[in-house]
């Protein structure tokens, strides 16, 4: 296993025989959403998932999870998140239509953990629950992504085509890369923290696909990739 804060921007070699992604015995409840013949190869250097972690189909949206996180949360909050560097506290309830965006008035914090590149690590859900072969994406996957694949709209999401003509479908949303966004230096915002984004993927009906940053204390969706 790659180490907590360990970086790679390669695959593994794969443990199984080629083209056979390894599932573990204790996670068979993911079964059918998630399988070796459900990773399509779209001519790009990883294999994508065709459906969403701990979904039924490709446009389903499946389980939510905070940026390394395993867990997922009835509530995805700053005050319930696990890495906060002194635990994360802040003034007001947030409204339920608006706990997985809403930003709070005031975090009694200094900072966020740093807790670097998580793909591939125990901080990243998808590896755990589906093995070594299988990770969340890296930032510069999720480019090579929006950047070689043609675009479709389709009805509930977007159609990714690859350069060899296989493609996958995504649900409009937002998705997580396992990249921590470097870029704090804003003074003008109002937060004190550093390292509070996470890379994402977003899925959007008028911008289309894109590779963005987001509030890693949201909860938010998971295609796993996995080694050609």
């Amino acid at each position: 296993m790659v180490p907590r804060n360990g970086r790679s921007s390669e695959c593994r070699p794969c443990l199984t025989q080629p083209n056979v992604i390894m599932m573990k015995e204790t996670n068979q409840k993911l079964r059918p959403s998630i399988e070796k013949e459900n990773f399509v190869d779209l001519g790009l250097h990883v294999k994508w998932a065709s459906c969403n972690l701990k979904a039924a189909s490709p446009l389903e949206r499946g389980a939510l999870y905070a940026f390394g996180e395993t867990e997922e949360k009835s509530k995805y909050l700053f005050s319930n998140y696990k890495h906060g560097k002194n635990g994360v506290v802040y003034d007001y309830d947030v409204p339920p239509m608006f706990q997985d965006y809403a930003c709070p008035k005031k975090i009694d914090i200094e900072e966020f953990e740093d807790i670097g590149n998580i793909s591939g690590t125990d901080m990243d859900v998808a590896h755990m629950l589906l093995g070594d072969d299988v990770r969340m994406p890296e930032e510069h996957e999720a480019e090579e992504l929006v950047r070689l694949c043609k675009q479709q709209l389709v009805e509930g999401g977007i159609r990714l085509t690859g350069p060899n003509g296989r493609s996958i479908d995504m649900p409009f949303g937002i998705f997580w890369t396992g990249t921590l966004d470097n870029d704090t230096s804003d003074p003008n915002n109002m937060f004190i923290t550093t390292k509070r984004y996470g890379r994402c993927i977003h899925v959007h009906e008028e911008l289309g696909v894109t590779v963005s940053s987001y509030y890693r204390t949201a909860g938010v969706m998971i295609r796993p990739v996995a080694c050609k």
